[in-house]
């Protein structure tokens, strides 16, 4: 775990402001690679807490978007939006959950279960999950846990279209 001195430092150039009023965003990470082999657990590491949901199996089977920022804690929100595909822009479906953090992995799993039902399909590719959380021991930084890639069809076309998606969008802000 990084030392919250650093934030302290970094914090006197109100790094945050600076970029608002400059119209960027905050870097973001984007984790790629195969089905269940770690992309999740790496992720969780540099968040600092449980927040990904878990399975023996293939777990994550949408975009979750993770955005983290330094401040007084708050309760975590999590909400559903439509990606913004073909040049629309992102939309939040319904409303935003506040959540504890104790309860952010729970109901990250039950909500992205909920939409990959409703979708009909193993992966849902159209909308992602965002969830923020705000506390004082966090560099404020995006990540973005997608999907593994499938090594068979029909979910290696599903993956790979999101994969290449997610890429395009994010590639002026991400490290891959």
């Amino acid at each position: 775990m990084l030392s919250i001195d650093i934030f302290d430092e970094l914090d006197k150039f109100q790094t945050m402001q600076l970029l608002t009023k400059l119209n960027l965003r905050a870097p973001t990470i984007v984790v790629l690679g195969n089905e269940n082999v770690g992309k999740s657990t790496l992720l969780e590491r540099l968040i600092g807490f449980p927040v990904l949901p878990r399975d023996e199996h293939v777990c994550t089977k949408m975009a979750i978007r993770v955005t983290l920022r330094r401040g007084e804690a708050i309760l975590a929100a999590l909400s559903l939006w439509t990606r913004g595909l073909q040049g629309a822009a992102p939309a939040m479906e319904g409303t935003e959950t506040r959540v504890a953090l104790d309860g952010v992995c729970d109901t990250v799993k039950k909500m992205m279960d909920a939409a990959v039902a409703a979708s009909g399909k193993k992966y849902e590719t159209t909308k992602e999950l965002r969830l923020t959380i705000q506390v004082p021991t966090c560099p404020s930084l995006t990540f973005i846990d997608l999907p593994g890639l499938i090594a068979v069809q029909p979910g290696r076309g599903l993956t790979e279209e999101l994969a290449d998606s997610v890429v395009g969008e994010e590639k002026a802000f991400a490290t891959f």
